[in-house]
């Protein structure tokens, strides 16, 4: 599955985050899921637990990765 999401500020639109999840089956035996973040040429990957899946860790990881990599939002 692969989401792509941007905003528009001042009418232009900036990509801030196209992320993809991706389970193999080792990940789906130890109940993990891998999420790829990507920005522009900026990527990361972060291994989470599923009890501690929520959207709320999911906004969190996204808004980090946004922070660490010192992407300009217009």
């Amino acid at each position: 599955m692969s989401t792509q999401s941007s905003t528009s500020n001042n009418g232009s639109m900036a990509n801030i985050a196209n992320s993809s999840s991706n389970t193999n089956l080792s990940n789906s035996q130890t109940g993990e899921i891998t999420i790829q973040m990507q920005a522009g040429l900026a990527k990361d990957t972060v291994l989470l637990n599923l009890a501690e899946l929520t959207l709320r860790t999911l906004k969190d990881y996204a808004c980090n990765f946004i922070d660490k990599k010192n992407i300009p939002i217009e």
